[in-house]
């Protein structure tokens, strides 16, 4: 018996199959060479040349908090006397002559805000003023000064600050004045003259006792400011005036310019009244 035996050999892979797949790998590896290097390139234009603005990337990017100003609107029109030299200062009373030869070029322009008061009726801790052109009450919604009010409440706790009025100066600084209500209602105020410092605060204040008759309906009338910081203010009212001069430089001071009080000529004739006053100034 015969056996035939035939040897196996491995069959050689064809020629043209192995190039294709060589060709294969090496195109791949050129896509994702040519991938890589773009897109390191990206990277480095993007951190080069940051995309410019537009509402897409501020809606992306949240904005900065722009900085506070340190220049609050200030008040215009400003004037060296807010009052008529040429008319009387109370009846047949003139203004007082320390007031009046004070040369113009010795003052300094002021811009005064109305005297707010606080009003019950218009809520609590609002402020107002009567307009008299057009017969309403005018709120105070001016964010400075009701800032000077909040820190006036800190100066004299209790927030009973019933009245506030400031003064710009043309030399740019900020007086106030403010009152705070008697104990016991009524009208009468204790009324305080402070500087403005930076930050819409309040420097010490010097502080008018409403229990003088003088001042026991407040001050609410500026009058001029010298270039030294003198500031003559006028207050009083209902039979009793007066003019002060407050001083709010280094060592401040507070005194009386001059009073004109109503009194009875007598006791049983109440409807018959005189003016007394008394002058105090140099």
């Amino acid at each position: 018996m015969e056996i035939n035996v035939s040897a196996q050999q491995d069959t050689p892979p064809a020629t043209g199959s192995f190039h294709s797949r060589t060709l294969l790998v090496i195109f791949l590896g050129v896509i994702i060479l040519g991938t890589c290097l773009a897109g390191a390139y990206f990277l480095l234009s993007s951190k080069n040349n940051p995309a410019p603005f537009s509402r897409e990337t501020a809606q992306e990017s949240p904005a900065k908090t722009p900085a506070i100003p340190t220049v609050t609107p200030r008040l215009v029109d400003y004037n060296k006397r807010l009052f008529n030299p040429t008319e009387k200062f109370i009846e047949t009373q003139d203004y007082p002559q320390e007031l009046l030869r004070l040369a113009e070029d010795e003052l300094v322009g002021l811009s005064c805000s109305p005297n707010y008061s606080k009003a019950n009726s218009l809520g609590d801790n609002t402020y107002g003023y009567w307009d008299e052109q057009t017969e309403t009450i005018i709120n105070l919604t001016d964010q400075r000064i009701l800032d000077i009010v909040s820190s006036a409440n800190r100066v004299v706790p209790g927030n009973n600050i019933a009245s506030i009025q400031i003064c710009d100066t043309e030399d740019r600084k900020t007086f106030a004045k403010y009152g705070v209500q008697l104990s016991g209602g009524g009208a009468g105020e204790d009324v305080y003259f402070a500087k403005v410092l930076s930050g819409r605060t309040l420097g010490g204040p010097l502080f008018l006792s409403g229990n003088q008759q003088a001042a026991y309906f407040g001050c609410s009338k500026p009058l001029q400011l010298t270039k030294t910081d003198l500031l003559y203010y006028q207050c009083g009212g209902e039979g009793n005036y007066s003019i002060y001069k407050v001083y709010l430089g280094a060592n401040p001071t507070l005194k009386k310019v001059i009073e004109c009080v109503y009194k009875a000529k007598d006791i049983g004739e109440l409807n018959n009244f005189t003016l007394d006053c008394n002058n105090y100034s140099l």
